[in-house]
Parts: structure tokens; sequence; C-alpha cells
């Protein structure tokens, strides 16, 4: 019995996908799955009456004038159930057995890359010509870099066409939060868990002699807010993405998190509701050109190396984003692109700090998120694992992936130089040592 990969292209109209799903439906024992499409339709089928069945759909696009069909066979598969993919996975989540479903499509992708990338390598170990072939280029740029085999992995191979293509940002990412996990195993804490404090990471800016917002409440419970200071920000200690964040002037309170003005009596109800139970209270940074809330900035340091900046502006009634380069160039990053504007934000001063700041980190990678006003940078916070750091589009996440693997090798050959990073060891916890017991003295 063999898996059946069937690819029916040409004009198909509903009626025809319709017809396709419901024979499949009514045909007993078959297994796999399918996705369907005005312009085509992709199955991977087997089971005890999958011949039966491949006739009869031949027979059925034979009389489809503007259609045709492919079918190629590979080994049984062993797929437990049908399912039918209409431009997403949806369907297959709500069946029943739509863990195999997956597991399975998983298996089979990971068991075909695994064959070809190897017979890649046998083929480059006898054919040294191999490594100019424009389409090993290709395979570099496309294929993870897990399947990649060691016999590709020569001094031939890691020249500079092909070593940027080979790292991926978003798994560098992924790795490295296991490898924190088993560090704070072992010490109690992480490198990036204390830089994410807020109180900590100001007081690490201020160190350095970056600007940041002078703080006027910290550590503080909801019931020790004092609401009668203006020109402030209220925010949670530990909060994101703006969220039961309040400005807060003399003249109107505004959520930054739903970019509107709200009375005091909404606030405090707010407030009363958040999840948050630790807050503090800054100075209030004015934005752009009269803007109640400065740009927000977020630069991608890779060790005293910045390759990203987001720029955010959050006075409209919906978010605007830019990606810019360390020039301060456009990027396409294949995020946001629902959103973009032009910020014309352009300060190499920021490219310093940012520089200063992450050099300091004994990590390869910090987020440093800042608060732009009209001629001021003040330093915000900073985030060692960005949301949605898996979002970005293969060019931006390799070329950060290789910038990730740049920034260890400079943070390893620093370390081994015996840097000390003094600054940063202040944030660290006190070693308590243990009191000496007391020796009863013993007379005699």
């Amino acid at each position: 019995m063999f898996c059946y990969n069937i690819l029916i292209t040409g004009n198909i109209n509903i009626n025809i996908r319709n017809d396709i799903k419901n024979s499949l439906k009514e045909a007993k024992e078959i297994n796999g799955w399918g996705r369907f499409s005005n312009t085509n339709i992709m199955l991977c089928i087997e089971g005890v009456n999958v011949n039966y069945f491949l006739l009869t759909l031949q027979q059925k696009i034979l009389e489809i004038a503007q259609a045709s069909i492919s079918i190629t066979s590979v080994a049984i598969q062993g797929y437990q159930g049908l399912y039918f993919i209409d431009g997403s996975i949806l369907n297959a989540i709500n069946e029943k057995n739509y863990i195999n479903y997956f597991s399975q499509l998983i298996n089979t992708s990971d068991r075909n890359l695994k064959l070809v990338t190897n017979e890649i390598g046998r083929n480059a170990s006898s054919n040294p010509d191999l490594y100019k072939d424009k389409k090993l280029h290709k395979l570099f740029q496309v294929v993870p870099s897990k399947y990649i085999p060691e016999s590709l992995l020569i001094k031939k191979a890691f020249n500079s066409s092909y070593l940027p293509y080979l790292p991926s940002f978003s798994a560098q990412l992924t790795e490295y939060t296991i490898f924190r996990k088993v560090v704070n195993s072992k010490k109690g804490f992480t490198v990036e868990g204390i830089i994410n404090n807020k109180v900590k990471a100001i007081n690490f800016a201020k160190a350095l002699k970056v600007p940041v917002p002078e703080i006027y409440q910290k550590s503080i419970g909801k019931e020790e807010i004092n609401y009668d200071l203006k020109n402030v920000v209220l925010k949670p200690m530990d909060g994101d993405s703006s969220k039961d964040v309040f400005i807060i002037s003399n003249d109107f309170i505004q959520s930054v998190e739903k970019r509107e003005k709200i009375d005091l009596s909404t606030m405090k109800s707010q407030v009363e509701k958040s999840p948050y139970k630790i807050w503090m209270v800054e100075q209030y940074i004015p934005g752009f050109g009269g803007e109640i809330i400065p740009y927000d900035i977020k630069l991608f340091c890779f060790y005293g190396a910045i390759k990203l900046i987001l720029v955010i502006d959050r006075n409209s009634s919906k978010l605007r984003h830019e990606w810019l380069d360390e020039n301060f160039k456009r990027v396409n990053t294949g995020r946001f692109n629902d959103s973009l504007f032009v910020s014309n934000f352009n300060n190499p001063a920021i490219m310093n700090i940012g520089k200063s700041l992450s050099l300091n980190v004994p990590t390869p990678f910090l987020r440093i998120d800042f608060l732009a006003s009209e001629n001021e940078i003040y330093f915000g916070e900073i985030t060692p694992r960005p949301g949605h750091f898996d979002e970005f589009n293969r060019d931006v996440d390799t070329q950060l992936g290789y910038s990730f693997i740049a920034a260890r090798a400079r943070l390893m050959t620093d370390l081994l130089g015996g840097k000390k990073f003094e600054e940063f060891n202040k944030l660290l916890p006190v070693k308590r040592t243990p009191a000496k017991s007391k020796a009863i003295a013993k007379t005699k």
C-alpha cells in the first residue's frame, strides 16, 4: 500500500472542490489531508481503497477541460484521519485526531528534508565543485541549519556567501530561553532576569550617565499611589506593551494603552481592576511636535552592535510603526506592514547610548527601549526577549541570527580577556555568608 501525493491545477470552481471533498468523505478507509483553493487542490492520501478512489478522481479530472492532475507515490506515511485545510489549519484543529495530523505532517517534512540534505552532503564529499553551484547557495538560504549535514560544514562551505544564511534569530532566542532556565536553576538568577527589572535597569542606566525620567514613587501598592501628582506617568513595575500605563498632566489623563483621554475616576477604576500589584510613578516626557506621547524607540542590540530599530507612534487611534536599520534606512521586516509610517527619526546619539548599555551587560542580545521627545532621549527599559520575535521575514531572521552569533563570539572573547562588567555586577544579588555558630566555652 502506498501514500499518494496528488496535485490538481487549473480552473477549479467550488462545485468541483465540493465534489472531490464529498468523494473523499464517502470513500472508506482513506486517510491523509487535503488543501483546496480555486487554482489547485493538493492531496496526500493513503488507505485500502485509495487506488479505486484515484481511478474515480482521474475520471472526474478528464471531464474538466481546464484542469490537469499529477500523481506521485511515496512510502506509506501512517496517517490516522482525513483532514481538509481550506487556507488554514483551523479545520484540522477541530478534528478529533489533530495531534496525530500535526505530528505526522512534521515528521514527514522532517524526514524529507534530512533525506535531501544528506544526499547533497554525500555528493559534496566526492564533488568539490558542488560548492560553486548557485543552487547550493539557495539551499543554505531556505533550509533551517539543523538540516545541514556535517559533511557540508567544512571550510569551503563556511565562506562569506554561506555563513550569513545559516543562523536564525528565532531559533537563537528560543534556544537561549532554555539556556537561561538552566542558568537560573543553577544560580537562582539570570543576567537577563536582573536587567529586566525596571528599577534595576534605571539605576544601571543612571550609573552609565544615560538620561532617565525622574522617579517619584516606586515599588508601591495600589493604595499608596499619589494621584495628586501632575505631569507624571503611572505604570506597573512589571507591565509590558503599555498595558495600564497612564499619563497624568495638569489638564488631562491619557490612557497610553487605549490612546484616549479618560477622567480620574475611570483611571482609578482601571488601576483597581488591573492584575498588576506593584506600581511606579515617573516623570512625564512630552512627544514630538506637541504630541502627548513620545516616540517609543526600540533598539535591537547585539552586544555593542545595533542592527534594527523600531519606532512606534502611540498618538493615533491606531499604532503606527517604522523599521529602520543602523543607518536609519527603512527596512522591510515582514511585521506591521499594515501600519507603517514615516517617522523621520534620525538620532545618532541614541546609537551610542544603546551600544554603551549593551556592552556593559554580559549577554549577546537585549532590546533596549527609549522615549524620544523633541530634543531629548530618555532611557525606558530593557527587554531580553521581545514578543513575536518569530514573525520576521526570512531575510531579517537570518541577518539577526548571524548578529546574535557574532555577539556571542565577541562576548566570549571579552570574558576570556577578563572583562569585569563592574556596573552590572553591582546589580547582582548579595551573597550571604552563613552566620558562624558560637562555640560554647567549657570550663573545667
